[in-house]
């Protein structure tokens, strides 16, 4: 089953909100950014997870998130990704700005 959505996520420190383009197909989802991917895959593990963010090991416990955000903004081009395990989920982000969640 293969289904596309887009849903806005509310920033808690002001009014802006981030458009998560998520596809799924079976139990993978490509979310799409428009900026902070760090804070993108927290959010879409805790929707996967049903559970708030707080309740949530932080990131950089498992991940060096500095390697997140330079593979993220590399080149146009480039084929530099990371593939990591959080909260038993296999995290893939890629250079050309796609971050994968995949149980």
């Amino acid at each position: 089953m293969t289904s596309r959505g887009t849903w806005s996520i509310p920033v808690p420190d002001d009014d802006t909100r981030w458009l998560v383009d998520v596809t799924r197909t079976d139990r993978r989802e490509t979310i799409t950014p428009d900026a902070f991917p760090v804070t993108a895959i927290v959010r879409a593990v805790a929707e996967r997870e049903c559970a708030p963010t707080t309740h949530l090991p932080p990131l950089y416990e498992v991940v060096d998130t500095d390697i997140i955000e330079s593979i993220y903004d590399a080149a146009a081009g480039s084929t530099q990704h990371v593939t990591f395990e959080y909260v038993g989920y296999t995290i893939t982000v890629r250079a050309d700005g796609t971050i994968a969640v995949d149980d």
